[in-house]
């Protein structure tokens, strides 16, 4: 009997031998088919494995500078696993963009880009091939021959040792060597750190081109350093000498911006830290952070908003806002920087926004500060957009808005520098006017003490309280007050014997009573300040202002002629219609001024103190009938003309918008001094 033998069983070592084996076979079968390929020509690889063909850009000798983003190829590796040349060459997911740069956005994929650079020229020459964007946490260059064979690979990026770059540039960047017809295929790989990757117009030039093009950018990045340290460098003196806080956060805002620009563009990484790379690529975000707290820190200082109740809250905010970007460029340093970027985004934008309406409400509100700030923070706001609408692909890359950040920001910090000055200008007059006073009053109190020395002590304890009753200053306003105008309107009728001409305007503020009622005596108050600091201004050292009682003033000044006086009066009248301040209360629509002028002149009789009073008075009743906010001269003539009649006639003296009567009887007359004095 034949024994039946049983089929032999394999063990799990033969089968793993033999499907290696197999593996091994194939893949020498794979080889020798690629290597046919080859020498039939690179074009049949794609073709044959059909993957798309390799996008071409032609070159020529010495090329200039041009943007090739939109026919670089793209093939996104979610995993990172991507890495046989072979397996590149082959990969059906090569796409196009057609873009004026590469957009990858925010993303964890690694990404290759593929380009085959052929030189149709008729020399060879050194070209360059640069992303574009110097930003990129890590790159690796690979160079293919035109067998396919791997001829060049280098792993470089922002978080990589400067000797790690192809090219010593701030720029990411690959010199090839061409030949003439020669070409090479280069693929890029691109990898983030933390998702973000920034846009690529890709560019390829001769290599003289692309230095051309490096100096010139760095120039410019040089010459806009040296002018922000240099509005630095004067700012920290001015804060050096003067001790002001708006002055510290300038230059903290500008120490920042600095410090960014020096950072994201390169700057500090090519002449500073070279051998820093992680440093470089926190530090933007740090100086960014210093920035935002500079400038959330300056602006409450600027425009004092401490000084008002109703925005301690606001000053508040913009405090915590700058705490809060401090803390972003902690983050970064902890290399967080993406979610770094992305609250310094949150926190900066609304603050950014709500900055110009702030600005703008306070200039309407008659501060000088906010005018300055508003069209200060405008320029930033408009470099940003132009800087996102170009970062989204919103528009079209362009040099522009890649420099827009530094060119905004070299406007603001020109403007606020502007704006500084000019609030230095000012609270150096007002400091100036109130020494002045001071000075002056101090002059009259030792000229009256002189006076009173030789005298017994009950004497001069009697002439410090007259001295104190004799007070000539309107507390509100600032102006000489009713005592002080009878006895300069005294001296100056008792002086008309020696031909002395002179004029003088009353003016009463129209429906002013109205105006109380519709936004409150407060307001008023305010109104009476910025109309008597108004008219002082314009009257300058030419005569002096005086408020009689409630709304009404009088201003007593020297003039030759009629025409004279009532050209003055209407430069004061000028002076309030420029204030434009609101009145919704009168059919005028604003604050305005009736005035009624009196001339003096050399030809008229001699009046009493109340007669010109009464004449000026009946001018000031005459612009009222007119239809308010105008000038009415009236001539010492005319007026003994007026009077004579009312006198006549049985007619009462004129009266007021408010029912006031005609002048109360005057103090004696005292001498004229020696010069004029306006409202402080």
């Amino acid at each position: 009997m034949h024994s039946v033998r049983a089929p032999a069983v394999l063990s799990a070592r033969d089968v793993a031998s033999r499907l290696a084996w197999c593996r091994v076979l194939l893949r020498r079968v794979l080889q020798w088919l690629l290597l046919c390929a080859a020498l039939v020509g690179p074009t049949s690889v794609a073709l044959a494995s059909g993957a798309p063909r390799i996008a071409e850009v032609h070159l020529g000798a010495d090329a200039p500078l041009r943007v090739i983003a939109g026919q670089v190829q793209v093939l996104e590796d979610p995993l990172g696993t991507l890495d046989d040349v072979r397996a590149l060459q082959q990969h059906e997911g090569w796409r196009t963009l057609a873009e004026d740069a590469i957009r990858l956005g925010p993303s964890r994929s690694d990404f290759w880009l593929r380009v085959r650079l052929i030189n149709s020229g008729q020399d060879g020459g050194t070209f360059v091939l640069a992303l574009g964007a110097i930003r990129q946490d890590h790159v690796r260059w690979r160079v293919l021959d035109p067998q396919g064979r791997l001829e060049f690979e280098r792993d470089t990026g922002d978080r990589l040792p400067r000797e790690s770059r192809p090219i010593d540039s701030p720029a990411m960047a690959l010199p090839l060597q061409l030949a003439a017809g020669d070409w090479r295929d280069v693929y890029v790989r691109i990898r983030a750190h933390d998702g973000l990757i920034e846009p690529m117009p890709v560019q390829v030039s001769g290599e003289q081109a692309f230095h051309r093009q490096e100096r010139a950018h760095l120039a410019l990045l040089a010459l806009y350093s040296g002018a922000l340290l240099s509005l630095l460098l004067y700012n920290f003196v001015l804060y050096a000498s003067t001790r002001r806080v708006e002055f510290a956060a300038y230059v903290t805002y500008g120490v920042g911006l600095l410090l960014w620009n020096l950072a994201y563009f390169g700057v500090g990484f090519e002449w500073f830290w070279r051998d820093e790379p992680v440093l470089n690529h926190q530090l933007p975000l740090v100086g960014g952070a210093i920035a935002h707290a500079g400038a959330w820190w300056f602006v409450p200082a600027y425009l004092r908003l401490h000084e008002r109740a109703d925005l301690r809250g606001t000053v508040r905010a913009y405090h915590l806002a700058a705490l809060g970007h401090l803390a972003c460029g902690a983050l970064a340093l902890t290399d967080r920087y993406t979610l770094a970027t992305f609250g310094a985004f949150a926190i900066g934008l609304p603050m950014l926004l709500y900055t110009p309406w702030l600005s703008w409400r306070l200039a309407r509100q008659g501060q000088r500060e906010g005018v300055f700030l508003g069209v200060a923070t405008a320029a930033p706001v408009l470099a940003l957009v132009v800087f996102y609408v170009q970062l989204f692909g919103w528009a079209t890359y362009s040099p522009w808005g890649q420099y827009s950040i530094q060119l905004g920001s070299f406007v603001e910090m020109c403007l606020l520098a502007l704006g500084l000055a000019d609030s230095m200008n000012t609270l150096k007059a007002q400091k100036l006017a109130a020494e002045q006073q001071a000075l002056a009053a101090q002059r009259a109190l030792s000229s009256s003490l002189e006076q009173q020395v030789g005298e017994r002590t009950l004497a001069l304890e009697h002439a410090n309280r007259r001295l104190g009753q004799l007070a000539v200053t309107d507390e509100l306003t600032g102006a000489f007050n009713r005592r002080r105008f009878n006895e300069v309107l005294g001296a100056a009728t008792a002086a008309q014997a020696s031909r002395c001409a002179w004029a003088l305007a009353m003016f009463d503020l129209d429906h002013f009573k109205r105006y109380n009622d519709h936004y409150g005596h407060l307001a008023g108050d305010q109104v009476l300040r910025r109309v008597a600091q108004a008219v002082g201004t314009a009257l300058g050292s030419r005569g002096e202002l005086f408020r009689l009682g409630g709304e009404e003033f009088a201003v007593l000044f020297a003039s030759d002629g009629p025409d004279e006086a009532a050209a003055l009066a209407q430069v004061l009248c000028e002076a309030i219609r420029a204030l434009a301040i609101p009145h919704a209360a009168s059919p005028i629509g604003r604050v305005s001024a009736s005035f009624g002028v009196q001339h003096t002149d050399a030809a008229a009789a001699a009046s009493s103190a109340d007669a010109v009073y009464a004449a000026a008075d009946a001018a000031l009743y005459a612009a009222k009938s007119q239809g308010r906010d105008r000038v009415v001269l009236l001539t010492a003539s005319a007026a003994a003309a007026t009077a004579s009649t009312d006198h006549d006639s049985g007619t009462p003296a004129p009266r007021t918008e408010h029912g006031r009567p005609g002048p109360a009887g005057r103090m004696p007359a005292a001498a004229l001094p020696g010069g004029s004095r306006a409202a402080a």
